[in-house]
């Protein structure tokens, strides 16, 4: 419940976002070859495939978002199409010809949909240390799943002391381990605090309570 809650909330802000969109900014090929490949994408997703074919679609939209990383409602693009041309005498000719087209271009969304079918399994686990000059807090975060996770943001956060700056991993695929640190010169050892995490798709461990 938590996870479909955070995507709804997501999906919410790039509909807003959206509303700020110029799309002169992307050349029209990026434009089409976006749409192209999220239309890939959602036809996998629809088709209900195997796990392969899935992270297959996880890549298109990646690819896609790195083209044009912004939802709109309506993204238009050209796209050359052979059309009859009329009154070219008795046998008939074709030429390409350009032709206005758009999508509802909405990738984050459908590669959050992919993910709650192929999830990313997030695990952590943190180890104190006492140093001389204070504490240092140890944390590994691993994805035990089979897609990726994108921009973990990691708090260390306290009722009764200053919270450090928040730690961020932007990527942390299958399979992968990533290790952050904290170092503070308060003795965090006799106090309670707890590791909270965020991440753009709502992919998250439990808090880390201690």
């Amino acid at each position: 419940m938590k996870i479909l809650f955070n995507l709804a909330v997501i999906f919410m802000i790039m509909i807003v976002n959206a509303n700020a969109f110029d799309e002169n900014v992307f050349s029209n090929s990026d434009r089409l070859k976006a749409c192209d490949l999220l239309s890939a994408a959602e036809k996998i997703y629809n088709e209900d495939l195997n796990d392969q074919s899935l992270k297959e679609g996880e890549t298109m939209i990646l690819k896609a978002l790195s083209l044009v990383p912004q939802s709109v409602d309506q993204l238009n693009f050209i796209r050359m199409e052979t059309r009859l041309h009329h009154n070219s005498g008795r046998w008939a000719k074709f030429r390409d010809v350009p032709v206005d087209r758009y999508c509802a271009y909405n990738p984050h969304e459908m590669l959050g949909k992919i993910r709650m079918k192929i999830p990313p399994q997030p695990w952590a686990k943190a180890s104190l240390y006492q140093t001389r000059s204070g504490s240092l807090v140890h944390l590994k975060i691993s994805n035990i799943g089979k897609s990726s996770m994108q921009n973990i943001e990691i708090n260390l956060v306290s009722d009764s002391l200053p919270s450090p700056p928040s730690q961020t991993i932007s990527e942390l695929k299958p399979g992968e381990k990533k290790i952050v640190k904290w170092s503070t010169r308060m003795n965090i050892l006799n106090e309670s605090f707890r590791i909270e995490f965020k991440e753009d798709y709502g992919f998250v461990p439990c808090a880390l309570n201690f």
